[in-house]
């Protein structure tokens, strides 16, 4: 997981902001451990495979909404 942080990190500082903030590259940080968790977590409720999927898909619909605010407060 912290490989994939930092690749998410060099690739946002290369391709979308060279003067972002380690605040905000913080921020991703914590974001991303947080969705790896949650997403950790319906898996380890033991819900169905049906109610597992319904549930990941509602929270990756959530985390996309959140990931869109994200990055446009970033390109602007």
């Amino acid at each position: 997981m912290k490989n994939k942080i930092s690749k998410t990190k060099t690739f946002i500082k290369e391709n979308i902001d060279s003067d972002i903030s380690e605040m905000k590259l913080d921020l991703v940080e914590l974001l991303m451990s947080q969705q790896f968790n949650a997403y950790t977590l319906i898996i380890e409720k033991g819900y169905s495979k049906d109610e597992t999927i319904e549930y990941l898909k509602m929270l990756g619909e959530f985390i996309e909404a959140g990931w869109k605010k994200l990055f446009n407060e970033f390109i602007k």
